[in-house]
């Protein structure tokens, strides 16, 4: 199970700039869509503020963030393009395109689209959050951390360029320094999800099993619904030696996806400490079952519980 994700800055609806009388009427019609969640009808208005005025990058830019709410990520990129054909110099189309570019994990391509974005407006702080989750994902940890810098320099109450330095400085094994991160992005939000898991996540990694279980506890109660709260507050708890409340939480996973080979891997782990061999041989086989392209990494345990 994976708890790890850069969390994307928001893409910002803009309003409109000076064209013909008609065309900014149909452009703030289809703002005002857009802004009510209609955003079928907003794209539909878009397109005739753009049949009066073609070269609207406004329009272009809009009409994008609305097709990635309808989750049509090509028609939008397609319109990022166009909005960036119209006006060369309109970083919010760049910084735009290169977030969406991240969500499809074209990391090269995002690169060069947030470049562009910082080039023309260097005090652009999401534009340096959307770059630094882009060098997280070829991999360049320190040019990330460099980037949610300059994000937090201009805003440092900024939680998601906060939350994603504590991930890249997590990947580079500065775990003191994630950890820090992490309870400052709780103190600027108490029911911050994510921070939770992130603390809990390096407290887990450092063997602080009380404290990560109490992390873990804390995202269970704001996601009741979240397997990862539960799986790895079992985690904790195995950890910590409390067989009872490690399985009481490995079942609610179990509850939410019946066939979840992780966990009944873990629920092994949980009996096996537990002492009851026969259940975590059970449990070891089915997930073994369940995760039958990896079946050879359960042999090691399936002996241990014979």
């Amino acid at each position: 199970m994976r708890f790890l994700f850069l969390l994307a800055a928001a893409a910002v609806l803009v309003s409109q700039t000076a064209c013909s009388p008609t065309s900014e009427g149909v452009f703030r019609e289809a703002r005002e869509n857009h802004l009510q969640g209609q955003f079928k009808n907003a794209i539909r208005l878009y397109g005739d503020a753009l049949a009066l005025n073609p070269d609207n990058a406004q329009a272009y830019n809009n009409r994008a963030l609305a097709y990635e709410k309808l989750l049509d990520r090509e028609s939008a990129l397609k319109d990022y393009q166009s909005a960036i054909r119209a006006d060369k110099k309109y970083a919010r189309a760049y910084n735009n395109m290169g977030a969406l570019l991240n969500d499809l994990h074209r990391y090269p391509q995002a690169l060069e689209a947030l470049n562009r974005a910082v080039e023309l407006e260097p005090s652009y702080a999401m534009a340096y959050i959307n770059r630094g989750t882009a060098y997280y994902g070829i991999g360049d940890m320190q040019k990330a951390v460099e980037d949610f810098n300059r994000s937090i320099a201009l805003d440092d109450k900024q939680i998601l360029a906060i939350y994603n330095r504590a991930l890249a400085l997590f990947a580079l094994g500065q775990n003191q320094a994630a950890f820090a991160d992490f309870n400052t992005t709780l103190q600027i939000n108490p029911d911050f999800l994510a921070g939770y898991m992130g603390r809990g996540k390096v407290r887990l990694y450092a063997k602080d099993y009380a404290n990560a279980a109490e992390d873990f506890a804390r995202v269970a109660t704001i996601a009741p619904d979240l397997k990862l709260g539960y799986y790895y507050g079992a985690q904790a708890e195995l950890g910590a030696g409390n067989y009872s409340k490690a399985q009481e939480l490995v079942e609610k996973v179990l509850a939410l996806e019946a066939e979840n080979a992780q966990a009944f891997e873990l629920r092994g782990d949980i009996l096996l400490a537990a002492g009851d061999k026969g259940e975590a041989f059970r449990s070891y086989l089915t997930a073994q079952k369940l995760d039958s392209e990896h079946a050879e990494k359960y042999t090691a345990k399936l002996k241990k519980a014979k």
